[in-house]
């Protein structure tokens, strides 16, 4: 059997012994080998996570293990392979597939290729494989969940309809919580398509913009910031900008200039251009207007005072009978 990339099968004895891929009906396993991790068709191939969603901490843990900096070994007897079907599109692994690679862009990566009946098996597969069996245990959150029932849906995968969700997350999760809010969510979304997305690493554009833009290094510190920002007024939101409003206050203030590349992430694809819209025309001015609502109301003396109030968190702090701490 011949595949469109170089294979390694040597160095793995006994095979039998190594970590399995999970068996599903529907999924025949064609070849277990090694195959480079720059040959793997990645991007936009995670069927597992919502949004393309990636977690930077996870892929920088696969990056100690594959250059050998952790106390984990990376060995086809320890760890989960990576899954890909025959032309190399990748169908579960990305965090590893990107972790090997920063580690060594010719590293070679432990997969096993496998043919998957149709797209509901290879969405299934993708999904609980994130869910059950993934070393360091990357478990899928609720957000996957629900994004990889709603791709089922809008495929032809699972019907739109309350019942047909609820025995498709059975399949994929017997044992999560709150399937009553799940389906509901599919519920709500089963009519949105979205444009799979996969947003540049820090790593990529910093690649674009020292090769294509010529930015030097020393530019690229003092007036350039990479930053990653959620649409929408939630915490995780408000904390992002936050942050970003910190880090370029100073250097605003100091009367230079910013470069800000900035990404999206959990924001749905139809979503994108009005918050970029958002940012580009709002998020300053915004924020200018805010500072000086706050310096106008100090110097007229009418600014007003906040009062913190802690409760009582640790067990010695209960000794007394009162409910907040006293704070000097």
């Amino acid at each position: 059997m011949s595949f469109p990339f170089d294979i390694k099968e040597e160095l793995v004895f006994p095979i039998d012994f190594c970590v399995q891929a999970p068996e599903q009906d529907g999924v025949k396993v064609l070849k277990r080998c090694w195959v480079q991790a720059k040959n793997i068709n990645y991007k936009h191939k995670n069927l597992g996570r919502a949004l393309g969603k990636r977690k930077e901490a996870h892929v920088f843990t696969f990056k100690k293990i594959f250059n050998g900096t952790s106390n984990i070994k990376y060995d086809p007897f320890h760890n989960d392979p990576v899954i890909i079907e025959e032309n190399g599109d990748l169908v579960c692994g990305r965090h590893r597939v990107e972790g090997a690679l920063l580690a060594n862009p010719e590293a070679w990566i432990w997969v096993f290729i496998c043919e998957f009946a149709n797209t509901k098996v290879r969405k299934q597969y993708a999904i609980k494989e994130n869910i059950n069996t993934q070393k360091p245990k990357l478990i899928a959150d609720e957000d996957d969940i629900i994004d990889n029932i709603r791709a089922a849906c809008t495929d032809g995968d699972c019907n739109k309809n309350a019942t047909a969700i609820k025995n498709y997350l059975k399949e994929i999760a017997p044992d999560v919580e709150g399937k009553g809010k799940i389906v509901d969510e599919v519920l709500k979304l089963v009519d949105v398509t979205y444009d799979p997305q996969d947003p540049p690493t820090r790593a990529e554009i910093e690649d674009y913009l020292t090769n294509e833009l010529c930015v030097n290094p020393n530019e690229m510190k003092s007036s350039w910031k990479i930053v990653t920002l959620r649409a929408g007024k939630g915490e995780v939101a408000g904390d992002r900008k936050a942050r970003f409003l910190k880090t370029i206050r100073p250097i605003l203030v100091n009367g230079q200039d910013i470069n800000a590349v900035i990404t999206f992430s959990d924001t749905r694809d139809d979503l994108l251009n009005q918050a970029r819209a958002t940012t580009k025309n709002e998020f300053i001015p915004n924020w200018i207007e805010e500072c000086c609502e706050v310096a106008d109301a100090f110097r007229e003396g009418t600014l007003g005072k906040v009062y913190y109030n802690f409760p009582k968190q640790t067990k010695c702090e209960f000794e007394d009978d009162n409910f907040f701490v006293e704070v000097k």
